[in-house]
């Protein structure tokens, strides 16, 4: 019986943490790296208890690092001030709005985020930082690497929506993401086409005439 039951939970465990293998590649059949995909389904809906994990996202070199965060929903987002000025972090869209200077040397701030949907954030003080905050329904998503490779770990066998979003993703005029329904498992890698492709990626560098604000 103990060599029975160590088996099944070696068996659900090897099940728990299967991975759905996706590539991304863009209307022209190039790679889309950097790119979020995630697994949603009646199944992967989250409560407030289900998100205890903070993420950090940090100033540095007058930057949000990383560019672009991924959350679940309600689960908590820590600011961190690695730079050795003044910043004023903002989210004046979407659907979480704040606003707070964040000094040098000050403790980190925290916040829980509620409400689902692309959180962009600008810096009051160094207008060429960006960055963004997607808040999602789902335990399940990631990030594809340089060949648009992205693995999925946990995702439910079944029907399941796969969608793809970045900000600078362009289909169908202003919409940043597309989804397919896939059924799971699959014995191979998922491709996805996008129709569409990646824009450039704003650089958060500050222009040579307005330097002087980093000694603020």
């Amino acid at each position: 019986m103990r060599i029975g039951a160590a088996f099944f939970l070696l068996l659900w465990v090897s099940f728990s943490q299967a991975a759905t293998e996706v590539i991304v590649v863009d209307a022209d059949n190039n790679p889309l790296a950097g790119v979020v995909v995630y697994a949603t389904s009646p199944d992967t809906l989250l409560s407030p208890t289900d998100a205890a994990k903070t993420t950090d996202i940090h100033q540095y070199n007058k930057a949000f690092a990383p560019f672009i965060t991924v959350v679940a929903q309600y689960q908590t987002v820590r600011f961190i001030n690695d730079d050795r000025i003044t910043h004023h972090v903002y989210s004046a869209m979407g659907p979480e709005r704040f606003s707070f200077k964040h000094r040098k040397d000050a403790p980190s701030i925290s916040m829980t985020l509620n409400n689902l949907g692309d959180v962009p954030m600008g810096c009051n003080i160094h207008d060429w930082m960006s960055g963004h905050i997607l808040v999602l329904p789902t335990p399940y998503f990631g990030m594809t690497d340089a060949q648009g490779r992205v693995s999925l770990v946990g995702v439910p066998d079944g029907d399941v929506n796969i969608t793809v979003w970045h900000p600078q993703l362009v289909i169908t005029g202003a919409t940043h993401q597309q989804s397919w329904t896939i059924s799971l498992p699959t014995a191979a890698p998922t491709r996805l086409q996008a129709a569409g492709t990646l824009g450039v990626i704003p650089k958060q560098e500050a222009p040579d005439d307005v330097d002087f604000l980093g000694s603020y």
